[in-house]
């Protein structure tokens, strides 16, 4: 396992699983499995433009501690983890 994480895994684990990154972007039922594999446009694991912007603007309405950069290259497993920490500390 790669200790770093495409876009679509750090959206998936901070923000919620598949159908609800579709529902936040705007896109129909089944467009994010296309997001796991690569287009003429971006590398597997990466999100169209229009999906990091809507989920940008999700994790800055809800304050959800997500550093842009991590929707456009991904990230590290850790800074993740850290992430979810601090998600979990202000839930309790």
């Amino acid at each position: 396992m790669s200790d770093h994480l495409t876009p679509i895994e750090v959206a998936e684990r901070l923000i919620g699983p598949k159908p609800e990154l579709e529902r936040l972007a705007g896109y129909q039922p089944k467009a994010a499995y296309a997001w796991e594999r690569s287009s003429q446009s971006r590398p597997a694991g990466y999100l169209p433009v229009r999906v990091q912007l809507a989920l940008l603007a999700h994790a800055r309405a809800h304050a959800l501690p997500i550093d842009p950069a991590w929707l456009i290259e991904g990230a590290p497993i850790e800074a993740v983890h850290a992430a979810l920490d601090q998600m979990r500390g202000r839930a309790a």
